[in-house]
């Protein structure tokens, strides 16, 4: 698979306000102008985002389109991944998923079970390629070993990344042997400090191009599969993210100074949390609620805590924000906050990595 744009279907595309009939006409926009792929989930709108999808395959767009969803992590056992994923099909209206990823990992679930299901999926011709969504290095080798028979079929790999978030070169698959879905291209554009914004304002008048078509073809840029997953809620937007730009190598380099990978270690103590952050979302607010995982999140606080005291890999350093404070915390948690309790739980005080906003 060659680089190319994806469409994605988030959640900030699925609880948009555009009704039904505009985000079906987006989707058939973004085909018609050669973006092949959409990438969806069964837990995006609990799996409306699939049943829309599923309209175009009862078009005469059925052949011009493939899928990526996934299956979510509270379903990763043996019978549920294969009632996950006939789910999926008949609400996509497809015979074959071209590609079936684990959206998060679950510690709770042995990595070996949920591996059996998919080859037998794969065996059974339920499912074309395996991924890995937001999979930590050391993840990813384990999971690889259960099916080595299928491994050029699972050579799929999505995480986050765009200027402020670059965990992901530093893993050692980050090669051409693997095919990268990459998400939120243009996070955190309204943390750019005066610095960036003048150091990008050259290369926009450059290029004559806007912010984001820079910052799809800087990703593009940095290997021939990476795959940026766009969403958008405006058919304008959608067609201007295809323009093609030939980055030039100095300016590539430009970028990679302006936007440097700076982490910061923060003891937890000082970090307050809130409902809210980055996707409004709700969140624990202290130890206790954590530990009984109240909102029943899936992979929960806990189990996560127990990977981490086995060995296993933050994911990626959680998003801070300085606050003046009347409790003497002095950061407002915003990002990763599943991972900041799961942190607290299996190191208490220790310092976290943390990217400050």
């Amino acid at each position: 698979m060659k680089t190319q744009l994806v469409q994605g279907t988030g959640d900030y595309f699925w609880n948009h306000r555009n009704s039904e009939a505009k985000k079906l006409e987006i989707l058939q926009t973004g085909i018609e102008i050669g973006l092949s792929l959409i990438d969806t989930a069964e837990g995006y709108g609990a799996g409306a985002s699939e049943r829309l999808i599923g309209q175009l395959a009862q078009s005469n767009n059925k052949r011009r389109y493939r899928v990526a969803t996934k299956v979510s992590p509270e379903h990763l056992r043996f019978e549920d991944v294969l009632a996950a994923c006939e789910a999926s099909l008949i609400r996509l209206h497809l015979d074959t998923i071209y590609l079936y990823q684990i959206h998060w990992p679950n510690p709770a679930v042995p990595i070996e079970e949920t591996m059996l299901a998919l080859a037998k999926l794969a065996y059974d011709g339920k499912i074309q390629y395996i991924g890995f969504s937001n999979f930590t290095e050391v993840e990813i080798l384990q999971a690889w070993k259960y099916i080595p028979e299928l491994h050029d079929r699972t050579r799929f790999l999505q995480y986050e990344y765009n200027w402020f978030e670059r965990s992901v070169e530093h893993m050692a698959s980050f090669t051409e042997e693997n095919v990268f879905l990459t998400y939120s291209p243009f996070h955190y554009f309204q943390y750019m400090n005066d610095a960036q914004r003048l150091g990008v304002r050259p290369l926009l008048e450059k290029y004559e191009c806007t912010l984001y078509q820079l910052a799809l073809s800087w990703l593009q840029r940095h290997g021939a599969f990476i795959c940026p997953i766009v969403r958008t809620t405006n058919v304008a937007h959608l067609k201007d993210n295809i323009k093609n730009i030939d980055l030039a190598v100095e300016d590539v380099v430009l970028l990679n100074r302006l936007f440097p990978e700076q982490i910061y270690y923060v003891q937890p103590d000082d970090i307050q949390v809130e409902s809210g952050g980055e996707w409004d979302r709700q969140a624990y607010r202290n130890m206790v609620e954590a530990k009984e995982n109240r909102l029943g999140l899936c992979p929960s606080p806990e189990h996560l805590a127990e990977n981490f005291r086995q060995g296993g890999q933050l994911l990626k350093p959680v998003r801070i924000t300085p606050i003046k404070s009347m409790t003497q915390k002095q950061y407002q948690l915003i990002g990763g906050r599943v991972s900041f309790w799961a942190w607290y739980l299996a190191f208490g005080n220790k310092p976290i990595p943390c990217y400050i906003r």
